[in-house]
C-alpha cells in the first residue's frame, strides 16, 4: 500500500509534469513573450495557482523544462553509456545529442532562440544549464 507520502510526491510530479508539458508545447507555439500563465494553465486543464504552487513564474518554468529534457535526458544516456569504452561513450553521447535536437528541432528551436534574444534568460539558461551541463560531463 502507498503511504501518504508517497502518493503526495507521485502526485507532485504528476502535476509537474504536466505543467512542463503545457509550458513546452505553449511556448513553443507562442514563443516565451506570447505565452502567459493563464495560457499554460488552460492546456494543462488546471487553475492557474496551481502552477504558482510549483513555479515562480514563466522564466522559472522554462529552467524547468530545459532541465528536464535537456540535462534529465543527458544523465540517463549518461548512464546507459557508463560502462562504454571512451569511443563508444563519446560517439553515443554525441548520436544521443543530435537525435534529440532534431526529433525535437519545432519544439525547442522556438525557446532556444527566446533565450538568445533575452540577456536574463540567457544568463538564467547558463547558471541553470550549461554550467549543470559542464559539472555533468
Amino acid at each position: 500500500m502507498e503511504s501518504r507520502k508517497d502518493r503526495k510526491t507521485r502526485i507532485t510530479k504528476l502535476r509537474q509534469d504536466k505543467i512542463l508539458a503545457a509550458a513546452l508545447l505553449v511556448f513553443s507555439e507562442r514563443g516565451f513573450e506570447g505565452a502567459t500563465i493563464p495560457d499554460i494553465a488552460r492546456e494543462a486543464d488546471i487553475a492557474v495557482g496551481t502552477i504558482y504552487n510549483y513555479y515562480e513564474n514563466k522564466r522559472d518554468l522554462l529552467g524547468a523544462i530545459v532541465k528536464k529534457y535537456i540535462i534529465g535526458s543527458l544523465t540517463e544516456v549518461m548512464d546507459k553509456l557508463s560502462s562504454a569504452d571512451e569511443e563508444t561513450y563519446i560517439t553515443g553521447l554525441m548520436e544521443n545529442r543530435l537525435n534529440i535536437g532534431l526529433e525535437n528541432a519545432d519544439t525547442f528551436l522556438p525557446i532556444l532562440s527566446e533565450i538568445q534574444r533575452d540577456p536574463e534568460l540567457r544568463q538564467t539558461f547558463t547558471q541553470q544549464v550549461s554550467q549543470p551541463i559542464l559539472g555533468i560531463i
